[in-house]
Formats: structure tokens, C-alpha cells, sequence
């Protein structure tokens, strides 16, 4: 996390679960509230793609007219897990959330603004990998 806002300190961003909408896992420590507000408008956006049948979104972005700013919606969806070795069966719980990446920056920032995506994708996917590894159990 640090990593990004050092690399990125002029973009804004944040990492929440898609659903139910949540506090950000993770937000630059410019984040404003419009920022994980976006997050939550993540889903209506990707529920319309989905209708359209275009297949899995991964990612949306927005560039807004006359130098206006540049949004890129990631949606990072859990892999599939297959512990067959745990004998504790998965609870709804214990599976990662899908998660959504919001990264914000200036009209000029274009290049920045996917570079600093595709590392917060990084660090969802890593998140998501740590969810779901299973606890040791206990003898």
C-alpha cells in the first residue's frame, strides 16, 4: 500500500468488496468519500455490462470531456478455490470477496492512472489469496 502512494502521489484511489459495499480495505491518504462513493456505484455498472452478455468486466474507464478527470473501475473476482486437503467445509465467510479497485487522477496522468490500477489489482489479488487460505485446524 505504501508502495502505491509513493509511487502515485498525486492519484487518488481505493480497495473495497463489491458487496455488500464496504469501508475501503485499502484508500490513498488523499481518498475523499466521492472516491468510495464510486466504489459503490461499481456494481450497477457492471450488473448493465453483464445484461449486455459482454462477457466478464475487468475493468471500466471513465475520461470525462474537456480535461476533465480520469476514473478506472478494476473488478477483481476470487479464484476458484479448491482446498480438497482442509476437511472444514467453506462457509460463504471463509470465501474472498470480490473486490473493486477505484483510481483517480487528472486528464494528463492517462498512463499513471492504468499503472497505478494494475498495482492495485496486484494487491487485491493478494488480498483475495490470503482470504482464502485455509487455517490450520487444530488438533
Amino acid at each position: 500500500m505504501a508502495d502505491l502512494s509513493n509511487k502515485h502521489p498525486d492519484l487518488q484511489f481505493s480497495l473495497a468488496p463489491l458487496m455488500p459495499p464496504q469501508t475501503p480495505l485499502i484508500k490513498s491518504p488523499s481518498s475523499s468519500c466521492l472516491l468510495t462513493h464510486l466504489s459503490t456505484k461499481a456494481l450497477p455498472s457492471q450488473a448493465t455490462i453483464a445484461r449486455a452478455k459482454w462477457g466478464s468486466v475487468q475493468r471500466i474507464m471513465l475520461e470525462y470531456p474537456d480535461k476533465g478527470p480520469i476514473v478506472v473501475q478494476s473488478f477483481m473476482e476470487p479464484a476458484a478455490q479448491n482446498h480438497t486437503t482442509s476437511t472444514k467445509a467453506q462457509t460463504e465467510e471463509d470465501q474472498a470477496p470480490q473486490l473493486v479497485g477505484v483510481v483517480a487522477g487528472h486528464h494528463d496522468q492517462v498512463k499513471e492512472v492504468r499503472r497505478a490500477a494494475v498495482r492495485l489489482e496486484r494487491v487485491g489479488r493478494d488480498i483475495q489469496r490470503e482470504w482464502s487460505v485455509p487455517e490450520p485446524e487444530t488438533p
